[in-house]
């Protein structure tokens, strides 16, 4: 089939689609549409085929052609599409008799009942029940025409054999074709309807390669898999893990002098830094709290030698911060980091995060908010793991807060030659 005559019956039956139709409804009308054209096109071709021959079943071609035009327009008038369908099918299973027995019967008219045969497959293709009530009733007009046969070649007269034979060959390619071009048409819209399921099938992927990225984006890896995996509550106890803080000095009266979007715009790309450097060195970010930024060691990534990592990155931060835009309006980074057992997991059921809780944290935090600017302040369990390969500076003995006295030290960078 051509593409002009797939696109002139596209736009023939665009008026008979609704919004709200499913993809099936839809192919179903386009086959309708087309089945009613095929059929008044055919109709008028049979019947301008017996007036030339002078036969009086021409009326009835004429007939069926303003029946199957008529029943078109009524369709593409918004009139609905199964009682149009029914009416379509009743005519076309008994007017090819009625037209056979006129002519003179079944050897007369060359076979012309055989085009009854379409009304149960019209019925079959649009996968409406009783197709095969519609089948037994064309096999039963079949058998009354062949018992009818005597009495309908007594009436009318005799017809040269030359021309029997030419209605034969012609009832035949005309019901092959008139099957065929449909089904020809089917294959377009199931090849059509392939097509947007594969576009559709790409898009529901992306979507869900889309919402991947985002899990990922919120939780690590390995709690998103255990959160799909439907594990009930996410939580572990980690014996050794590594809690960073670092905040933003001077963020505070910053901000208020700074547009909203600049101000926004400028952490988002400090910030967009620090996720950089925690992918390199193998940590995991936890969260940001206004300025304020937390990173975790060995809770979901690396494992062995999380703490040099941790005290890598804090380096590698104050560096990154050192020549970033935000240091040349007097801004530095505090940071303080501790190690030590900590709880891990998820909390909440909308809007759902990744936290962790315990004294390591606590530590942590106080020894950042008690720390100095531009410096890494670290415990004395830090100390001890990190003195071999780290340059480490005796702060001495402060108080913290809800802790009491702790020994701290400032953490000034690796070793010359250290691994």
């Amino acid at each position: 089939m051509t593409s002009f005559l797939i696109r002139f019956l596209d736009r023939l039956s665009a008026p008979c689609l609704r919004d709200g139709d499913s993809e099936e409804l839809r192919s179903r009308k386009k086959i309708f549409v087309m089945g009613l054209f095929a059929a008044g096109s055919v109709s008028l071709v049979w019947g301008l085929s017996y007036t030339v021959l002078g036969l009086r079943a021409s009326c009835l071609g004429y007939g069926a052609a303003a029946l199957d035009f008529g029943l078109l327009a009524l369709f593409r008038g918004g009139r609905k599409y199964l009682p149009l369908l029914y009416t379509h099918v009743a005519v076309n299973l008994i007017l090819p008799f009625v037209a056979q027995s006129m002519v003179g019967g079944i050897e007369r008219s060359g076979c012309l009942g055989l085009w009854a045969v379409v009304a149960p497959l019209t019925i079959l293709v649009h996968e409406l029940p009783g197709s095969w009530i519609w089948f037994v009733g064309f096999i039963a007009l079949q058998f009354a025409s062949i018992a009818a046969e005597p009495f309908c070649a007594a009436h009318v007269a005799p017809m040269a054999p030359a021309l029997s034979r030419l209605f034969l060959l012609s009832n035949l390619a005309g019901v092959l074709a008139i099957l065929f071009f449909p089904l020809q048409y089917v294959d377009h819209l199931r090849r059509q309807l392939k097509e947007r399921v594969k576009l559709q099938a790409l898009d529901l992927a992306e979507q869900h390669a889309n919402a991947e990225r985002l899990l990922h984006n919120i939780l690590p890896e390995s709690v998103a898999r255990r959160l799909k995996a439907n594990e009930g509550m996410v939580v572990d106890a980690h014996a050794d893990a590594s809690v960073l803080f670092a905040d933003i000095a001077g963020f505070t009266r910053f901000s208020a002098e700074l547009p909203p979007a600049e101000l926004v715009e400028m952490l988002n790309s400090v910030f967009c830094l620090f996720d950089a450097l925690a992918e390199e060195y193998g940590l995991e970010k936890i969260k940001t709290i206004g300025d304020a930024y937390m990173v975790v060691g060995n809770v979901t990534g690396r494992g062995e030698g999380h703490l040099d990592s941790m005290a890598e990155m804090a380096l590698a931060m104050q560096q990154v911060f050192a020549n970033h835009a935000a240091a040349k309006h007097g801004l530095a980074l505090r940071q303080g980091l501790h190690c030590g057992p900590v709880v891990a997991g998820v909390i909440g059921t909308t809007k759902f995060s990744f936290d962790l809780w315990g004294d390591t944290v606590n530590v942590a935090s106080r020894l950042e908010s008690q720390g100095a600017v531009g410096r890494v302040q670290v415990s004395s369990a830090v100390f001890e793991r990190l003195e071999r390969d780290f340059i480490l500076e005796e702060r001495g003995t402060i108080e913290l807060r809800g802790r009491g006295d702790m020994r701290t030290w400032w953490l000034i960078g690796r070793r010359a030659g250290a691994a």
